[in-house]
């Protein structure tokens, strides 16, 4: 079995790219005009995978941020908790672009909530002190 040289994802016998990353596949030049009867692959393509997204930046999955963010605005911070374990699931299963994706949707959800805890804040506090003389009708 093939695999890929940047992601190490498996790769099929005829593949030209690589599902998980995207990577076209290279093959070696052809030294002589008798071809093998070994895979066109490159030697590198045919080692065992490099490991788990070797050379990428490590996920981070932002899950303790989504369940702070509970407290500032819930309806938001449960939509960031269900990203944030989105992400961590496909980061376990080495699904780590989709895992990119789902930690970013995480992050934008956090700072949605905070945003709206924020401002769910000041609108309490201005009504809270606002004087009760000023509605109509006060003698």
């Amino acid at each position: 079995m093939t695999f890929c040289g940047d992601c190490g994802a498996p790769l099929g016998e005829a593949a030209n790219y690589c599902a998980r990353c995207g990577t076209a596949v290279k093959l070696p030049e052809v030294a002589s005009a008798t071809r093998s009867t070994h895979s066109p692959r490159s030697s590198a393509a045919r080692e065992a995978p490099p490991g788990p997204r070797a050379g990428l930046e490590p996920v981070a999955d932002y899950l303790v941020q989504s369940i702070l963010c509970l407290f500032a605005f819930l309806p938001t911070g449960i939509v960031a908790i269900f990203f944030a374990g989105r992400a961590n699931d496909l980061k376990s299963h080495d699904e780590y672009w989709p895992a990119v994706e789902a930690a970013r949707s995480s992050r934008i959800w956090c700072w949605v909530s905070l945003v709206c805890g924020i401002l769910t804040l000041i609108i309490w506090i201005s009504i809270a002190t606002s004087s009760p003389d000023s509605g109509a009708g006060a003698n």
